[in-house]
């Protein structure tokens, strides 16, 4: 029959109280070792096929930011902050997307989103991206600066007053994996989470 794991071999149930407690029988610790080794083998064979069953995978998040000019918030970007592609919607355009590897970025006109959003982008080396940007007229507010966050940052604003912090990870093993990072409240390990 096999060896069954440990979280299955004890002896006893716990019993409600005033009840005394029965031991398991060994037909009821062999049968749920069956069902966890069969659910198990599910599991992985489902990975392995790229299925899933009840599962949420989350594929991305794409920030929609307010503009009151849809055309010129693309231009900005794609002129200024440098993101390669773009699309819109309408002409003239009341909503639109710019794209450049994973990230994603879309406009809406006056009625989604509100001025002065706040997002962030990370890349691979915030210096190179700042030399990149920093004569397209760009509205840099900081220049990379080494933050206690761990995090390499400059943050920029777009004519709708958005405020785009780009920056890289400061503190990465050779993986490009962050290290874990001390906080006042302990020791956070982004990797065990």
């Amino acid at each position: 029959m096999g060896v069954m794991p440990s979280i299955l071999r004890a002896p006893q149930l716990a019993g409600r109280s005033g009840l005394p407690r029965r031991p398991l029988s060994d037909q009821f610790i062999s049968s749920t070792g069956s069902l966890i080794t069969q659910a198990l083998d599910l599991t992985c064979t489902s990975r392995r096929l790229g299925l899933t069953f009840c599962h949420m995978k989350f594929d991305k998040a794409i920030p929609m930011l307010y503009s009151t000019d849809v055309a010129a918030s693309v231009a900005y970007f794609r002129d200024k902050l440098k993101l390669a592609n773009s699309w819109t919607w309408d002409d003239p355009p009341t909503f639109a997307g710019l794209y450049d590897g994973t990230v994603e970025i879309f406009f809406c006109k006056g009625d989604q989103g509100s001025p002065a959003t706040w997002i962030s982008v990370v890349v691979d080396n915030v210096d190179e991206y700042y030399e990149m940007i920093k004569d397209t007229g760009a509205k840099i507010l900081s220049t990379p600066d080494t933050k206690p966050w761990s995090m390499r940052e400059m943050l920029v604003e777009c004519p709708d007053g958005h405020i785009i912090r780009f920056g890289h990870n400061t503190e990465c093993d050779e993986r490009g994996k962050p290290h874990e990072t001390r906080t006042s409240e302990g020791t956070f390990d982004p990797l065990a989470t």
